[in-house]
């Protein structure tokens, strides 16, 4: 395998593994919820942007806010019978939401995405200066 196309797929694995990183510290802590719907957006989206390319930036929009703005505790939540609901930021106001937290973990997993949108993109066709 050439050294391209180890920089271009290390780059998107990279990207991918940090794309997790909020769904696996939360699933460490609380509930592995916010791991199987980040997992599941990230995956989304490289399906979306493999199979049709024109919908990979609003996909990657969507994906980017589960991550920025994850399931438990903003709008999913569960009680001590194991049923999870629906119940939008319950005990949150706005002036104890995070939002510039989530403006951040928005813009940085978008750029994550783009990193693995320019691998798909390249396959490995990366030249490097030597």
């Amino acid at each position: 395998m050439k050294l391209s196309k180890v920089v271009s797929y290390g780059a998107a694995a990279v990207a991918f593994l940090i794309l997790l990183v909020p769904g696996l510290l939360v699933a460490s802590t609380w509930t592995p919820i916010n791991l199987a719907v980040a997992l599941c957006a990230v995956a989304g989206s490289i399906f979306i942007a493999i199979w049709i390319p024109k919908w990979k930036w609003p996909m990657a929009a969507v994906s980017s806010v589960l991550i920025a703005v994850p399931p438990y505790p903003y709008w999913l939540f569960g009680d001590n019978a194991g049923s999870w609901y629906f119940h939008f930021f319950h005990g949150f106001s706005i002036q104890n939401l995070s939002i510039p937290t989530f403006v951040l973990v928005f813009a940085i997993s978008l750029m994550l995405f783009a990193v693995i949108f320019w691998a798909l993109r390249n396959k490995g066709r990366v030249e490097l200066d030597r």
